[in-house]
């Protein structure tokens, strides 16, 4: 071949190859995927940071992480720095808010303060100490409350607020003993204590002052702890609840030592001191609280068909029993309660003992026993309008001879006063089993000592000698509904129990203890 001849071939071939590099060029170019500047997500959600890197051309990683300053959901960071070019289909990796990271608050109570910081602050928690105050219960310098209840998610970083004790507050000990109870009381609430009273027959203590203390005066304690305290029943106490005259009326009045028991507004029980005119109130249980007996530290009472009792104080009220018959009497003599139950369907009535305690119940007898009058180991009583006598035990029931009766009787210091149909006045000696006319006209008898207070037939309060003699109007001739003499008073209530009086044995004296609904 010529030289000019070769020259032209490879020129040829050159401007081939060259042609075939262009277009190879072009066809890479054109399939290879275009750069894309990254944008940048750090702040907006993960809804818009996706969306934003999907319509950058760019795949989208996620992981979560917590966060105190991102809200939970946005972007915390992200892989490649905004503005980076990228090729379209890379992926952009995201780390996206979890929120603020939570615990459960764990009981620290009870904890000393060092070991509640150690647990709270295990848990990324902050502590700090809100208060310091004296409590009884939890020992000093350990925690009483926290800010927050336990078992309660709580975000970390967050801080609680611990209470502190400083343990019981000491106070010191006021002087009791010579001080009447009133006194007493007082000087312990002032000091924040708390009592507990028991009493005493005491033969050089008075009535109501305090014969002891448990804590020696100055002496420290802990505020809110109790105190015993031993009270002074004085010389003597009641043995017999209350009479049997009173509680055939009703029993809506008692006496002990200093105080008069009464039975005032609708239901309410009270004591009211007999120098002083004080009245402390006791219980109050609505209509129906009657037969009141005081022996010693407790008042008996029957209310709603049950037999309670209470302290003089006024504490520690609880029953004593409940009986299934109907109730109508109720008496307490000698450590026994005695009751009369009326006949009923189903129930044969009758007269029943138990000791004071509500155990060892006994039926003395049966039948609607009316007037119930225990006196030494004899039981008298009215059934059917005849007098019997039954020994306290249920032995030797038996009526008395001698006039059919009425129904009252008041039997005291060895003789029968009893009213019969005509509303004559008798009196029986039971030791010569003789009788006497005392007066005519005469309801609703009640005997004390050397004197019989009775109201006549206009209802007005008389009173005579046990022989029949001295007869007279007691006070200002007042009509009356029913009378009761408590010690030294005559408590009643007039027509239509409206009021409920006391005044001296001679009429003088009189006070309003209160109104009644419910009385008689």
């Amino acid at each position: 071949m010529k030289p000019a001849t070769k020259k032209k071939v490879l020129l040829i071939s050159f401007i081939t190859l060259a042609a075939a590099i262009v277009t190879a060029a072009v066809l890479v170019f054109t399939f290879m995927p275009a750069n894309v500047r990254t944008p940048g997500v750090v702040g907006r959600t993960y809804q818009q940071a996706s969306d934003d890197l999907k319509k950058a051309g760019l795949k989208v990683e996620r992981s979560e992480a917590f966060s105190t300053t991102v809200p939970k959901d946005a972007i915390i960071s992200q892989s490649i720095k905004p503005g980076t070019k990228l090729k379209k289909g890379q992926s952009v990796k995201v780390v996206v808010s979890a929120g603020i990271e939570q615990v459960k608050l764990p009981n620290v109570a009870n904890c000393t303060l060092e070991e509640a910081e150690a647990k709270l602050r295990s848990l990324g928690l902050e502590v700090s100490v809100g208060e310091e105050k004296y409590y009884y219960s939890v020992p000093k310098d350990c925690v009483i409350s926290q800010s927050v209840l336990p078992g309660t998610m709580v975000d970390k970083g967050s801080e609680i607020s611990l209470t502190i004790s400083k343990g019981p507050e000491l106070v010191a000990m006021p002087k009791l003993t010579g001080g009447t109870l009133q006194n007493a009381k007082a000087a312990l609430a002032a000091v924040g204590l708390n009592f507990k009273i028991t009493y005493k027959v005491s033969q050089t203590v008075r009535e109501d002052d305090v014969i002891s203390q448990d804590t020696a005066p100055g002496t420290t304690t802990e505020k809110g702890s109790e105190v015993a305290i031993v009270v002074s029943l004085g010389k003597t106490v009641n043995t017999a609840g209350n009479t049997a005259a009173n509680l055939n009326n009703g029993g809506l009045a008692a006496a002990q030592g200093n105080w008069v028991y009464a039975v005032i507004k609708s239901g309410e029980l009270v004591k009211i001191n007999k120098a002083t005119g004080e009245i402390t109130e006791l219980y109050w249980g609505g209509s129906g609280v009657q037969y009141v007996n005081v022996v010693g530290e407790w008042v008996y009472y029957l209310y709603g068909g049950t037999i309670y009792k209470i302290r003089i104080d006024g504490s520690d009220p609880q029953r004593v029993f409940h009986a299934k018959e109907y109730v109508d009497f109720m008496l307490v003599r000698e450590g026994y309660i005695y009751y009369a139950a009326t006949i009923s369907a189903g129930v044969d009535g009758g007269i029943y003992r138990l000791k004071t305690d509500g155990t060892g119940l006994k039926k003395i007898c049966d039948g609607d026993c009316l007037c119930i009058n225990v006196t030494g180991n004899f039981i008298y009583y009215i059934k059917k309008s005849v007098l019997y006598r039954v020994n306290a035990d249920g032995t030797n029931n038996m009526p008395l001879p001698g006039q059919v009766y009425y129904d009252y009787i008041d039997v005291q210091n060895d003789a029968i006063y009893f009213i019969d149909y005509m509303k004559n006045l008798y009196k029986t000696d039971l030791k010569s089993n003789s009788e006497q006319f005392l007066a005519k006209s005469v309801m609703y008898i009640n005997v004390s000592g050397s004197w019989i207070y009775y109201l006549d037939e206009n209802y007005v309060l008389c009173k005579m000698k046990t022989d029949g003699s001295q007869q007279s109007v007691v006070g200002a001739g007042t009509e009356m509904s029913l009378i009761y003499v408590v010690g030294d008073r005559i408590v009643y209530l007039l027509p239509n129990n409206i009021g409920i009086y006391e005044s001296r044995l001679d009429g003088t004296g009189e006070i309003l203890l209160g109104t009644t609904e419910s009385a008689g």
